[in-house]
């Protein structure tokens, strides 16, 4: 899944000419959030490891590029401290995620899957990344 994660970041100057920056973000996250979705609700083997392709493929990249991004607006001397800070609240955020996500999972994956799908299209639709910010 690494190796083929890293397809969309190869593609990226593509998918940028077809979506713009923000475009791609907001399809990113639409494409990981329906491949929750799908996968919560289809039982069917091939059709699984599609969309957990997908969302390999598309997911991980977001990493990158917000990596990308950040670290455009953070000064050269405070970096190493706001990005210490950032995995920090990022680290102790999951802390808090994950024990409630297992739970679901032991209660019921499909619906787990499905609440995923619905919370991560959530956020991109609500995301306010703004296209001036995304310049290189």
């Amino acid at each position: 899944l690494r190796v083929y994660s890293k397809l969309p970041g190869l593609l990226f100057p593509h998918l940028e000419r077809v979506f713009s920056k923000k475009g791609y973000l907001l399809a990113s996250g639409i494409i990981a959030g329906a491949s929750y979705l799908f996968l919560g609700i289809t039982h069917l083997l091939w059709i699984s490891l599609v969309f957990l392709l997908l969302l390999a493929g598309f997911g991980l990249t977001r990493y990158v590029l917000f990596d990308h991004y950040v670290n455009k607006f953070i000064p050269t001397g405070k970096r190493a401290t706001v990005l210490g800070t950032i995995n920090m609240i990022e680290f102790f955020l999951l802390g808090i995620t994950f024990p409630f996500i297992g739970k679901l999972v032991e209660w019921n994956i499909e619906l787990t899957l499905i609440i995923l799908g619905i919370v991560c299209i959530s956020f991109s639709l609500i995301s306010r990344v703004k296209e001036e910010h995304l310049i290189d």
